[in-house]
């Protein structure tokens, strides 16, 4: 498998989201308790190691929980449901990776990025280095991503793929399914995320 080229050339925001009908910080407070929703599918981000959460963002989530002195409840369900529940009410935050997009913001509101990345090509055989050059090309992608909206913009792309789990879009371009993947960078790559978060 090659890392091979950045595919989205802007920098994106990625936060937690918090409803604008959820439960107010004085009510969670009184409750002692925060419901977070993350995918649970997407290391070194988010992942599940047998049944507990790990990664980064849960690390996160937890010493942010322990910050404001509640317990953390976990929901953990697909990407492309975790917005939709929050505009719900169905859970007081999401912590999930989500770009940024004027959409989006329109529906949550955002804090601060926690970190900020890019989307990048990843292919096992094809010589794919740029956009440009997944033209004639099927490339797999998570359904609900901004990779997923970025990718169909790109010209002569032969046919786009989704799917529900970015690890299912991963499988089919590593079983030549699809001849590129697109994804987050320290998700081709995890090495390049630190280990741990320190409160």
């Amino acid at each position: 498998m090659k890392i091979l080229s950045t595919l989205i050339a802007c920098v994106i925001g990625v936060a937690m989201a918090l409803s604008a009908q959820a439960r107010s910080f004085e009510d969670i407070k009184k409750d002692g308790k925060v419901i977070m929703a993350t995918e649970g599918q997407y290391p070194p981000y988010n992942y599940f190691q047998g049944s507990k959460l790990a990664g980064f963002e849960v690390e996160l989530a937890e010493a942010i929980a322990k910050k404001w002195g509640v317990t953390l409840e976990w929901k953990a369900l697909s990407f492309d449901a975790l917005l939709a529940g929050l505009r719900n009410d169905r859970w007081d935050l999401v912590i999930a990776g989500h770009a940024i997009t004027d959409d989006r913001a329109k529906a949550v509101s955002f804090t601060e990025p926690h970190f900020c990345g890019g989307g990048i090509i990843v292919s096992k055989n094809a010589p794919i280095k740029e956009g440009k050059d997944l033209a004639g090309k099927t490339v797999s992608v998570q359904t609900g991503t901004t990779f997923l909206d970025e990718v169909k913009k790109v010209p002569g792309v032969k046919d786009v793929k989704n799917f529900p789990q970015d690890t299912d879009a991963r499988g089919a371009m590593i079983s030549g399914r699809t001849d590129a993947w697109i994804t987050d960078p320290a998700v081709a790559v995890p090495r390049w995320w630190p280990t741990r978060v320190r409160a």
